[in-house]
């Protein structure tokens, strides 16, 4: 499988003090990779940067062995992302909240959306207004949207970090599930062992450093 993402020689600094240091980090293809750290140590930060929603201070981001050029056409592409707090609108519809990226970049995805929430169990509930919904529905619902256009990586931020624990098991297992039917790449954040378990990679963000995790 070839690299289908690299970060090479990443660092970021917030008010001289550095949170990510020396991060070097690729995927491949139709692969997973779980970071794992304890909270502020800068998971979410190099999450952003490795999607370009946020860049570096020093160092680059290759896209098929790529430097990244148009970021914003880029994001809109190649990036699908899932977030711990869902990032919903919630007086718009399920269906209004999966296409609203489509609609961003003006493309007409109505029947693939409703087809992702077939795949979810969630069509016939297409029409409701979002604040209605569970904690799972709604992650359902984002990672609906995160798949919409189709996009070659999965970006999740602490998918479950907002569910009880029966929801989510049934979340790790439908993502993971989704990814590998859908034949993604996913790049996960998380402090939860048993969902990252489940990656084909695993590496530990410790003070500002990125070190790969044997699976055992």
């Amino acid at each position: 499988m070839s690299i289908i993402l690299e970060a090479k020689n990443i660092y970021k600094t917030f008010d001289e003090t550095e949170i990510l240091s020396n991060i070097n980090l690729s995927i491949k293809e139709n692969s997973s990779i779980a970071i794992i750290g304890a909270s502020g140590e800068g998971k979410t930060t190099l999450l952003h940067i490795l999607g370009t929603l946020e860049r570096p201070t020093k160092g680059n981001i290759y896209i098929c062995n790529k430097p990244i050029k148009d970021v914003n056409i880029l994001r809109n592409t190649f990036f699908g992302f899932i977030f711990q707090s869902y990032n919903l609108f919630e007086d718009l519809t399920i269906l209004e909240n999966v296409i609203l990226p489509a609609k961003i970049a003006r493309k007409n995805y109505i029947k693939k959306a409703i087809s992702l929430l077939k795949e979810l169990n969630l069509e016939n509930k297409k029409d409701y207004p979002t604040k209605i919904l569970s904690g799972g529905e709604k992650q359902r619902v984002a990672i609906a949207r995160a798949f919409c256009l189709d996009p070659k990586i999965i970006l999740a931020d602490e998918p479950t970090g907002n569910l009880d624990s029966k929801n989510s098991e049934k979340i790790h297992h439908l993502l993971l599930n989704f990814v590998n039917k859908k034949n993604k790449s996913l790049i996960l954040v998380t402090h939860d062992e048993e969902l990252a378990s489940f990656c084909d990679e695993k590496f530990i963000l410790k003070r500002g450093k990125l070190i790969k995790k044997e699976q055992s």
